[in-house]
């Protein structure tokens, strides 16, 4: 649950706004039986959110957790019975001393993946550090770029108003040629008188 949370914190560097971020789904492969009731003896998969105890309509939105319970996982035809095989030999396989990863688990984009992120949980403390001091100063200097960029607009905005109100342009068109607002719009002739 540890990562799920520092994934989902993680995104900050590839969305733009809060609003943006993707929910994060915590996949985990359990090679025994969690689920042992008799009514979820052919269930493999289970899927948890995050819910109020009292109301569970509310949910916490951004973070669900994905079990698969491989020993009730039955193939059903060639292709998930391929699938099947390869997660388990990245499961099986992949691990801190692995150097080089097989061609196979390489040439299915979803054990590449997985792969990808094997390869950063091997960094030691210090490198993830690292990496997390950088993400977060390549972060800022994003968001100071793009608060250049706003401020700069919006400076163009202004000078094209003011121009377009010495041509004695009315308020309506500059506010629909410029999108300031009206108010922003008298509010500059204000100042220029």
């Amino acid at each position: 649950m540890l990562n799920a949370s520092k994934a989902h914190v993680m995104q900050l560097d590839k969305a733009e706004e809060f609003d943006l971020l993707q929910p994060v789904y915590a996949l985990n492969f359990v090679n025994d039986r969690f689920e042992k009731s008799p009514e979820m003896e052919n269930e493999y998969y289970h899927h948890y959110k995050i819910v109020n105890i009292k109301n569970t309509e509310k949910q916490i939105k951004g973070l669900e957790f994905l079990f698969v319970e491989l020993p009730k996982f039955k193939p059903q035809n060639r292709a998930e019975r391929k699938l099947h095989d390869l997660w388990l030999r990245f499961l099986t396989e992949i691990n801190e001393n692995t150097r080089e990863v097989p061609k196979e688990l390489l040439d299915n984009e979803l054990t590449r993946e997985a792969v990808g992120y094997m390869e950063k949980t091997a960094y030691t403390k210090e490198q993830l550090e690292t990496y997390d001091k950088w993400k977060i100063a390549a972060m800022t200097e994003r968001s100071a770029l793009k608060d250049a960029k706003i401020e700069g607009k919006i400076e163009g905005k202004i000078e094209v108003a003011l121009n377009l109100l010495k041509e004695g342009v009315p308020i309506k068109i500059i506010n629909s040629a410029t999108g300031l607002s009206i108010q922003q719009i008298e509010e500059l002739q204000l100042q220029k008188k």
